[in-house]
């Protein structure tokens, strides 16, 4: 709960679900170019989370992967595909995302709670 850091290394190819649950100090994430995923609830309750970089491999986020992530200004998700519900729920600072064209679904209930997205 500790982390305020994270650079995940390159050998990773999968996170488990809630695998940085509710770390209240966590505020960077780099990712790995062999990340194709993100797990439910991977970065749920992240309240200090600012930034996710190196999201260009992702073809996933999973339920509630950022939900609660208060702090969380804009991502960029052009390689995604598939955004599970709730994904981004309670995220109220969340102002830009940027998807891609060959996303397959959004759910109502994606954004739920983004009260400045516009």
């Amino acid at each position: 709960k500790s982390l305020e850091r994270i650079i995940i290394p390159r050998k990773v190819i999968y996170n488990g679900n809630a695998a940085f649950e509710s770390c209240d100090k966590l505020r960077y994430v780099q990712l790995p170019p062999t990340l194709r995923e993100i797990q439910s609830r991977c970065f749920q309750r992240c309240e200090s989370l600012i930034e996710v970089v190196n999201t260009d491999a992702l073809l996933k986020i999973g339920e509630k992967a950022f939900e609660s992530c208060r702090s969380l200004q804009k991502i960029n998700l052009e390689s995604v595909e598939i955004l599970d519900k709730l994904a981004f729920n309670d995220c109220t600072k969340l102002q830009t995302i940027f998807l891609s064209i060959h996303i397959c679904f959004l759910n109502e209930t994606l954004f739920y709670g983004c009260e400045s997205l516009g």
